[in-house]
Formats: structure tokens, C-alpha cells, sequence
């Protein structure tokens, strides 16, 4: 058995061609840009009923058009704070001089709901100031699932510039691919790392980051730190990111 959809496609059983096409034209308008869109459709069978479209998101497009004329990959590892072969999509990140994470010496994901809390309060302080910064910890951000990542909204994480999940000896979960969470850091430009440091696919260099100065910490078994340095952070996408 094949499905085609015919009726609908070529047949116009179901208008639905020219009726997205009208919603892709409103969308596009109103948000001044193109649009991605995604739909359900709920068709009848029985002549006296109507079908029904919902929407279920409109997105914009987001194009990107700067030049990396930075060669990264002549940077020595020595001079990086931060590296990875996983990313989603590619740009370059200025003015972030600060740094949230989740300390992995103490990680219990048991504790990532607390900790999802924590986030929340420091990123209204952060976004108070007027501050971007560069999250980690370990596991899928945004995650349902409060067992395999910090189950934050993007509204607890608003101010982060740079988002990086990280796995450990006891905690690898495959990376956020997919997600409506993720639609929301193309569309703000926020970049996105995947670190796996006991596969050798990349790395953080947690001891320079440990002898920054802390402007906040958090008693919980998890806590948060934010640090402060002066770098610029640039991401690069390559043949293994994230598609």
C-alpha cells in the first residue's frame, strides 16, 4: 500500500495548497521576513462536515550573513577555553564576558529540577543588567525529561548567548536534535555545543575556569557559578555539527 495523498495533491480534494500558500504570505508580511511553518490537518469524510487546519507554529527564517574570517583551526588548543567538533550552525558571539555552569563535580540529576530554579533566578538578575553569558551542564537543556537534562524553559535561559551541553563519565545523553527549544536558538542566534570529553570530542578547560572569580554561587548539591573573564567566543560549524 502506498499513500500519495493525490486527492489532496493533485486532485484539490482539500484546498490545502492554496490555503497555505495564503498563510505563508500573511506570516511572511506580518513578521517581515520568511517563514516556516508547521500544520496538522484534521480531514472529514462526511460531506456536511468541515476539515480543519491548525497551526501548529510559525517561525521565521533567520539568515545569517556574516563573514567568519577567523581560522579556528589554527588556534592551539592551549589558547581555548572552550572547544567542540558538534555544533549548530556557525556565527560569531562579542560582549559576553560571563560564564553560568553546573558544577559536574557534584552533579546529581536528581537535583535538575532545583537547579532549572536556579538558572531562572540568576538569568533575571542577568537579563536586569543587561548581561548575555555562556551556559553548560551536563545533558539535554530544555529537556522534559528533568532525568536526562536541566528541564529549563526558554524563558529561564532568555539572556544565554551560548548554549553547551556536556556529558560525563555517568551521564551521556544524546544530544538535543529536533526540538522546538532548539527552533528558538537559530531564531535568536544563540549558538550550540555538544561536548563529550570522555570520548575525546572536545573539551572545556575546567581549570582555567575555576580560578575566575565568582560572583555568585549557590549552596544546592548543584551548584551554579557565574564567572567572569574576557574572551571572545566563536562557534564554527563543520562537517560533524549538528544538522
Amino acid at each position: 500500500m502506498l499513500l500519495t495523498f493525490s486527492g489532496i495533491l493533485k486532485y484539490n480534494k482539500l484546498p490545502l495548497a492554496s490555503v497555505l500558500k495564503e498563510v505563508l504570505e500573511i506570516s511572511q508580511k506580518e513578521m517581515n521576513k520568511p517563514v516556516e511553518i508547521e500544520f496538522a490537518v484534521n480531514i472529514s469524510h462526511n460531506p456536511s462536515e468541515r476539515s480543519v487546519l491548525n497551526l501548529l507554529q510559525i517561525r521565521p527564517i533567520v539568515e545569517n550573513h556574516e563573514e567568519i574570517t577567523q581560522d579556528i583551526s589554527l588556534i592551539p588548543d592551549n589558547e581555548l577555553l572552550i572547544s567542540s567538533n558538534m555544533s549548530l550552525g556557525n556565527g560569531l558571539i562579542e560582549d559576553v564576558y560571563d560564564i553560568i555552569y553546573v558544577n559536574h563535580e557534584q552533579f546529581d540529576s536528581s537535583k535538575n529540577e532545583i537547579v532549572a530554579s536556579m538558572i531562572d533566578e540568576i538569568n533575571e538578575r542577568m537579563t536586569a543588567l543587561k548581561k548575555n553569558y555562556i551556559l553548560i551542564g551536563p545533558g539535554r537543556w530544555g529537556s522534559s525529561d528533568p532525568w536526562l537534562g536541566i528541564p529549563v524553559k526558554w524563558a529561564q535561559i532568555s539572556a544565554a548567548r551560548l548554549i553547551i551541553e556536556t556529558a560525563l563519565e555517568n551521564y551521556m545523553v544524546d544530544p538535543s536534535q529536533g526540538t522546538h527549544f532548539f527552533q528558538n536558538l537559530t531564531s535568536f542566534k544563540v549558538g550550540y555545543l555538544t561536548i563529550n570529553e570522555p570520548h575525546n570530542q572536545g573539551f572545556i578547560d575546567w581549570k582555567s575556569i575555576s580560578k575566575l572569580p565568582v560572583i555568585f554561587q549557590n549552596q544546592y548539591i548543584n551548584p551554579c557559578c557565574l564567572s567572569k573573564t574576557v574572551l571572545p567566543y566563536y562557534w564554527m560549524q563543520n562537517k560533524e555539527s549538528v544538522e
